[in-house]
C-alpha cells in the first residue's frame, strides 16, 4: 500500500474493503502504535465479517481514547440511529453492547480516568470533614497538606483532559492531511505523557515519511 492509498482510505473510509486487510495489518506491524491504521484495519475486518474481528477488536481498542467514535467508525450504518439506540437502550441487544463490554474490560487495564480523579478528591474532602478537631497549628499544617493534594489531583485531571483533546485534534488534522500541524501536536502530547513516547514516535515517523514522499 502506498502512502497515497492510505491517505485516500483515511479521507474516504467507505472505500475500505477486505482487500485492504493484508496491507493494513502490515502497516500495524511496522507502526504498532499508529492508532489510525488500527481503526482502518478493524473496519476492514468487520466489513468482511472476519472471524478474527472480535479478537482484534479486544486487542486494538485500547489504542483509542474515544470508544464511542471507534464504534461508529467501524459501524457507520448505525451512526444515524444513534439517538434511537440511546432511547431504546433497555431493549437493545447485539454488537453495540458486545463492544461496550470489550471497551469496559480494556478500560480496567488503563490508568485512572477523570472520574476516578474526581472521586479521589471527593473522598479526601469527606475524610477531612470527619476528622476530630485538632490544635490550630496542626489543623493549619494539615489544611496546607490537603490543599496540596487537591491541587495535585486537579492538575492531573486537567492534564488528562488536555491530553484527550490534543489527541483527538491530531487525528482530525491527519484526516485533513495537515501533517506538519499534526506532528506539532504529537510532539506536545509526547511532553505531556512521555510514557507513550513509542506510540507518538511511530505516528511522527510515519507522517514525516508521507511529507517526504
Amino acid at each position: 500500500m502506498t502512502y497515497e492509498d492510505f491517505i485516500q482510505l483515511i479521507n474516504k473510509p467507505e472505500k475500505i474493503s477486505a482487500d485492504n486487510q493484508s496491507a493494513l495489518k502490515e502497516m500495524i506491524e511496522k507502526y504498532p502504535y499508529f492508532g489510525v491504521a488500527r481503526q482502518l484495519y478493524l473496519r476492514s475486518l468487520r466489513i468482511s465479517d472476519s472471524i478474527y474481528f472480535q479478537k482484534e477488536l479486544e486487542k486494538n481498542s485500547i489504542y483509542t481514547s474515544n470508544r464511542r467514535n471507534l464504534y461508529f467508525f467501524i459501524h457507520p450504518e448505525e451512526k444515524h440511529n444513534d439517538e434511537m439506540i440511546g432511547k431504546d437502550r433497555g431493549d437493545a441487544t447485539g454488537s453495540y453492547f458486545d463492544m461496550l463490554k470489550v471497551f469496559e474490560k480494556n478500560e480496567e487495564k488503563k490508568r485512572g480516568s477523570l472520574q476516578k480523579l474526581a472521586e479521589k478528591l471527593r473522598q479526601a474532602r469527606e475524610i477531612r470533614s470527619l476528622e476530630p478537631e485538632k490544635s490550630e497549628e496542626n489543623q493549619k499544617n494539615e489544611e496546607v497538606e490537603h490543599d496540596l493534594k487537591d491541587k495535585n489531583l486537579q492538575k492531573e485531571a486537567e492534564k488528562e483532559y488536555q491530553f484527550i483533546l490534543l489527541e483527538n485534534e491530531s487525528k482530525a488534522l491527519i484526516r485533513e492531511q495537515k501533517y506538519l500541524e499534526a506532528i506539532e501536536i504529537l510532539e506536545k502530547l509526547n511532553l505531556i505523557n512521555p510514557k507513550k513516547s513509542i506510540y507518538f514516535a511511530d505516528q511522527i515517523r510515519f507522517l514525516k515519511k508521507i511529507i517526504n514522499n
